[in-house]
């Protein structure tokens, strides 16, 4: 009679958690759980591990997904805004040497070690041109992120690139010609990049430039050499915060996919706020925000041995507790907390639950 009751508990169970946790539909490839509510939601975020080779495959299938649904036109990058301007000159051109080149400047999450090739921007990019061409859409970029100084080639780079492209710029030819000549060399210091950028902003003050664009850019990189002075990650937050706002309209339908906790709707584990918490207390995103958190199993990345990975989003009790369940799911399958009692829902309303 006990083992009789036993094996009720247990099948009840079981059938409480498929009830709360199905699979049909759930899958990444096909979410069709999500059909009837993703227009509930202007903003959707997913996380990612850096330097692991599925992200972009994860990427191509949300892409894929939303604009089945009529709910992407801009996807927002965890990059500077000139890697989301560059972008943009791309998917309106197709230009596939500009690509390259692009990409080979911008490789902050292709390699961790600039030894094994991790991610592949180059050919998502030619994947998304090829995508937007083949169903008519416009897809904007937008870089949020600073533009990081620990590589000057970067913003070098694009500096030289704007002037070529606007000629209104060409006043500026001493700061032209002095990054052409930083360019040529192996290595470039972060002190000289500083020295460069510190006499551009005298030779910019001497003229009237009110290209917008240019602008922008100058402005990101003043924002990042706040960072790198005395400012830590929670600035980076605010300035992510920050350019959000003022890059991405209210009924824009944006995509994003962002390292773990840059995606948490409330402080939990870190107790700082985070971009998403940002947008989260602002009236013009507030619960408009759909928020995919992961939990990944035996997880490689950079060629790290396997580990579980579950911070930020659950904690040590929630994954014990949680996991026995969620090995048994096949990889990149939702689970949907939002018409649970889980407390995680208040933090990410989805998991995305993979096996790699």
């Amino acid at each position: 009679m006990k083992h009789l009751i036993l094996l009720f508990i247990l099948i009840s169970n079981s059938d409480i958690f498929a009830q709360q946790f199905p699979t049909e539909g759930y899958s990444l490839s096909n979410p069709t759980f999500l059909d009837s509510t993703i227009s509930d939601y202007n903003v959707v975020f997913t996380a990612e591990m850096h330097w692991n080779k599925f992200n972009d495959e994860r990427k191509k299938e949300m892409v894929t997904y939303l604009a089945k649904n009529n709910r992407i036109n801009t996807i927002v990058l965890e990059a500077s805004y000139s890697y989301g301007y560059w972008l943009n000159q791309f998917l309106e051109n197709g230009d596939t040497i500009f690509l390259k080149e692009l990409t080979s400047i911008y490789n902050s999450t292709d390699d961790a070690d600039q030894k094994i090739k991790y991610q592949d921007s180059y050919s998502l990019y030619s994947w998304l041109y090829e995508f937007t061409q083949t169903n008519n859409l416009t897809i904007k970029m937008t870089g949020v992120d600073l533009e990081f100084i620990y590589k000057p080639q970067r913003p070098l780079w694009s500096f030289v690139k704007i002037t070529e492209k606007f000629k209104d710029l060409q006043v500026l030819s001493k700061s032209i010609s002095d990054a052409e000549h930083l360019l040529t060399q192996e290595k470039i210091t972060k002190s000289q990049f500083k020295k460069w950028f510190s006499a551009l902003e005298k030779d910019i003050s001497k003229q009237k430039i009110s290209n917008s664009i240019f602008n922008q850019f100058i402005n990101n990189i003043e924002q990042s050499l706040n960072f790198g002075a005395s400012k830590g990650f929670i600035y980076r937050e605010q300035v992510m915060y920050q350019n959000f706002l003022s890059m991405i309209n209210k009924d824009d339908k944006v995509f994003g996919q962002f390292g773990l906790s840059h995606i948490m709707l409330d402080d939990r584990q870190m107790s700082k706020n985070r971009l998403t918490t940002y947008l989260n207390q602002n009236q013009l995103f507030k619960d408009k925000i759909l928020s995919i958190g992961l939990v990944n199993y035996d997880f490689t990345t950079a060629g790290s041995a396997p580990y579980d990975e579950y911070l930020p989003f659950l904690t040590k009790e929630e994954f014990e507790r949680l996991t026995p369940e969620f090995k048994k799911l096949p990889t990149n399958t939702f689970v949907d907390l939002r018409n649970t009692d889980e407390e995680i829902k208040k933090y990410s309303q989805l998991l995305l639950i993979v096996h790699e």
